[in-house]
């Protein structure tokens, strides 16, 4: 198996053990916990594929590539999510699980 491919499931895998429990404290329940899956099975990948093209084209630095990606992620969940939950306050659900998923990255990627 490729570098790549196992970035992307690695990235993929570990994104959903973060934010689909948090998601639920948040309580997201039956279909909305299915929004979530499938928001980040789309958002996740996209970010990677981001992330791994424009670090290959410029010279940034990571966290000048990650914070622009993360912050179109959290908007695009967002926006899933207002449309498809009975959340009072999506954005703070993304951003809540967006921010945890990226901390705990950065402390994987540190190790």
């Amino acid at each position: 198996m490729s570098a790549l491919v196992q970035t992307f499931l690695l990235s993929l895998g570990l994104t959903l053990l973060i934010e689909l429990p948090l998601a639920f404290a948040c309580g997201f329940r039956g279909q909305e916990l299915l929004v979530a899956l499938l928001v980040n099975v789309i958002t996740n990948p996209l970010a990677v594929l981001l992330y791994v093209g424009v670090r290959a084209l410029t010279p940034l630095s990571k966290m000048a590539v990650q914070l622009p990606i993360e912050c179109i992620v959290i908007v695009s969940e967002w926006l899933v999510y207002r449309i498809g939950t009975e959340r009072k306050h999506p954005f703070s659900v993304s951003l809540i699980c967006n921010a945890a998923s990226y901390a705990l990255g950065l402390l994987w990627n540190c190790l």
